[in-house]
């Protein structure tokens, strides 16, 4: 069948031939890879009970070797054991030591005197073999003799495997040997057929030349001859007296080999190979399990067959099933199809299918009747939605251009302008403005206007203490209590005003030739409190500003409220909190600065340092407070008469101020200290009830005239401050070389 016959199918035909595919593909997946996954899952089971095998054995001979030192260890620290040896009492050792192996079952005792001689043998029935018996040459032996060592390892000697442990007996007066004692456990056959008991496995034992030393695999014969054991390696099949070079390399005692299959009297075994290492990590030989694999291999070929015949019926089954039931399944769908159809001309205003069912069908149809309603409602609203986006869209274009205009533009009262003018467009007023508290007077003063054009001012700059911005409406004030204004101020919620001069609230400013007929007012708040408010007046048009105006105008004023609260931190950290002058490193800074532009202009600049005469008299007299008193009143003074903007004042130093004077000769600086002079020795000072006055002296210095760098300007202007000082206070000094 090709793709557009299958295509042109009824549904149910369709999803019983998929799952009937499926079904199809998977069991012949299985069918045809059954062989291999069980002989893979055969062969890891087979290597995990090998492993499990050995760990096993490695455990038992490891208890075999703690078995044999702790039977030391009660044999040699027995005192009257320890005399006998030292007199070479062999009627007592020997009725000891009896007693010692039947107790603790071991399999073969000597003792030796200090001089090696073989003092006793206690040997098991069925090991009374020399080629187990401990030669008095031996290194394990002489250690103790010599070296009052113990031991316990494996040894190959004679020609065979053994565990040895040898321990010194010591004479507890002269802590010399006495002797020594010996346990030997055989690692022969009988120890294979004890393992073989525990591990329920056979185990074989070859000595470090790949010899078998120790096998529980008989053969027909009851023989254990290893010389019948059949290898396969690379497709050959060899038989071996010894481990074959492929398993076991016995010249570089090297195990290459830890799995392998083998044959033995017409049947298969599973082998697997582990090292057993001297103390000394030298090989000591080799031990291996052999797992009968003819009966496992039977089991496998059953449950194989047994799962090929269970997939042919489940594939059958699962044809006829899926027919019947796909056939019901699809019935109610072709009814869902063709009301479909009605929905995808767009009939959808009465348009109800009855539930017949409460299963998964039941619920796409109910589910269905929900979605046309809710299809027809969200068109509805597609459309509104549609509308918000475009003004949330325009909302972030107008975002943007403010933050891109705060990335470019450093001049605060430019950079106001630019916002009030975007603000303006973005929600089509007629004109907006900025209007701050002067916490002094308790009002609200317009700081900025944009929109009307003769009440632009983009040339002054934002004085947050004393407002100086000329115009019709620029620097009015109102009570922070009064109009609408004062109504966002002091509740910090902003209003939208579509009938103003309805409103009892409403404040006109006189002066004002024009109408105001609404407005929104938004609060400009820092650290959850207000400290102004924005005005956008009349919407274009005749319209009325609505809930997305106050929203754009409300993110607007954020950015505001972001802008001034630099602004204001910034003139404070350059500012002195009490006189309101600039702080002594601002002055620095500044003074580097007009320096370097006098001389890169080549005009002149002057500084005035200024000290209010008698200040510690006067503090002593008078007390500090009123000393603080009479420092603001000079700072004021100072600054009543410089230029704004130009002249720059700062507070050197306790009672010493310093000012600034960019393009100014020493004949302009003259004229200025002596205004200054004049107008602090007239300033009165009232302290209970009666007036006090103070004097300062001045002095200037001029660049370049006087000093060449910023150090002997101020060096300089200092001494002219001394020298009317000197002078008699209360003058001015010109720097004098």
């Amino acid at each position: 069948m090709n793709f557009v016959s299958f295509r042109n199918l009824k549904l149910y035909q369709k999803i019983t031939i998929v799952i009937f595919a499926m079904v199809l593909l998977t069991a012949l997946s299985l069918y045809f890879s059954s062989n291999y996954i069980f002989k893979q899952n055969f062969e890891l089971s087979i290597k995990k009970r090998v492993a499990e095998t050995l760990d096993v054995t490695h455990s038992i001979i490891e208890d075999y070797h703690n078995r044999a030192v702790s039977a030391l260890g009660i044999i040699t620290l027995t005192p009257e054991f320890t005399g006998a040896v030292a007199a070479k009492n062999t009627s007592y050792i020997n009725d000891y030591l009896r007693v010692i192996q039947s107790n603790l079952l071991l399999s073969i005792i000597e003792v030796y005197s200090k001089n090696g001689e073989l003092l006793t043998r206690i040997e098991a029935k069925n090991l009374q073999n020399d080629r187990y018996h401990t030669l008095a040459e031996s290194a394990l032996l002489q250690d103790a003799f010599n070296k009052l060592k113990k031991a316990c390892d494996i040894e190959f000697q004679n020609g065979v495997l053994q565990i040895k442990a040898v321990m010194p007996v010591v004479a507890p007066s002269t802590f010399e040997s006495n002797g020594a004692v010996v346990i030997t456990y055989p690692i022969n056959h009988y120890f294979a057929d004890l393992l073989r008991c525990i591990t329920n496995t056979d185990v074989l034992i070859f000595n470090p030349r790949g010899e078998l030393a120790a096998s529980a695999v008989l053969n027909a014969e009851g023989q254990r001859d290893f010389g019948k054991f059949e290898f396969e390696n690379d497709g050959f099949k060899k038989r071996h007296d010894v481990l074959p070079d492929f398993i076991f390399d016995a010249v570089n005692k090297k195990l290459n080999e830890k799995y392998c299959v083998a044959r033995f009297n017409g049947n298969s075994y599973a082998l697997g190979f582990s090292t057993l290492y001297k103390s000394d990590h030298s090989v000591a030989g080799i031990i291996a399990c052999a797992i009968p694999l003819e009966k496992l291999y039977e089991v496998q070929k059953k449950t194989a067959d047994f799962l090929k015949i269970f997939l042919l019926i489940v594939v059958v089954l699962t044809l006829i099933i899926s027919y019947l039931f796909n056939r019901g399944l699809t019935g109610p769908l072709s009814i869902l199809t063709q009301k479909a159809q009605i929905v995808k001309s767009g009939q959808i205003d009465d348009f109800n299918i009855p539930v017949a069912s409460h299963d998964e069908i039941g619920i796409l149809t109910d589910t269905f009747n929900q979605m046309t309603f809710s299809l027809k409602m969200m068109m509805n609203e597609l459309t509104q939605t549609n509308q918000l986006l475009e003004q949330r869209l325009y909302e972030i274009k107008v975002l943007y251009d403010i933050s891109q205009s705060i990335n470019f533009i450093s001049d605060t009262q430019e950079l106001l302008s630019k916002i009030i003018q975007k603000t303006i467009e973005a929600v089509g007023a007629h004109h907006a403005s900025i209007m701050l508290l002067n916490d002094t007077t308790d009002e609200l003063e317009v700081k900025i206007i944009q929109g009307i054009a003769p009440h632009k001012i983009s040339e002054n700059k934002i004085d947050f203490e004393n407002p100086s911005i000329t115009g019709a409406l620029a620097g009015a004030k109102l009570k922070s209590n009064l109009g609408i204004a004062g109504a966002v101020f002091g509740s910090a919620k902003p209003l939208i005003i579509n009938d103003a001069p309805n409103d009892e609230r409403f404040h006109k400013f006189p002066g004002t030739g024009y109408d105001i007929e609404n407005m929104i007012c938004v609060p400009l708040i820092s650290n959850n409190k207000p400290y102004g408010v924005i005005n956008v007046v009349n919407k274009n048009g005749g319209l009325k500003f609505s809930e997305n105006d106050l929203h754009v105008i409300t993110s607007i004023a954020n950015q505001i409220s972001l802008i001034l609260e630099k602004v204001k931190l910034y003139e404070q950290s350059i500012t002195d909190g009490m006189t309101k002058l600039f702080i002594h490193r601002y002055f620095q800074a500044r003074l580097d600065e007009e320096i370097i532009r006098a001389r890169r202009y080549q005009s002149t600049l002057s500084l005035i340092m200024l000290d209010v005469d008698h200040f510690k008299r006067f503090n002593d007299t008078y007390g500090h407070q009123m000393g603080d008193v009479v420092l603001v009143g000079v700072a004021g003074v100072v600054q009543s008469l410089i230029r704004n903007n130009i002249d720059i004042p700062a507070r050197y130093g306790g009672e010493e101020f310093a000012v600034v004077l960019p393009e100014t000769d020493i004949e302009g600086a003259y004229r200025l200290a002596e205004r200054i002079r004049a107008e602090i020795s007239k300033k009165a000072f009232e302290h209970n009830g009666k007036k006090v006055n103070v004097t300062a002296s001045l002095g200037i210095a001029s660049y370049p005239q006087h000093a060449s760098n910023k150090l002997d300007l101020i060096s300089r202007a200092d001494m002219a401050l001394y020298k009317s000082k000197e002078n008699g206070r209360n003058r001015v000094s010109v720097y004098e070389p």
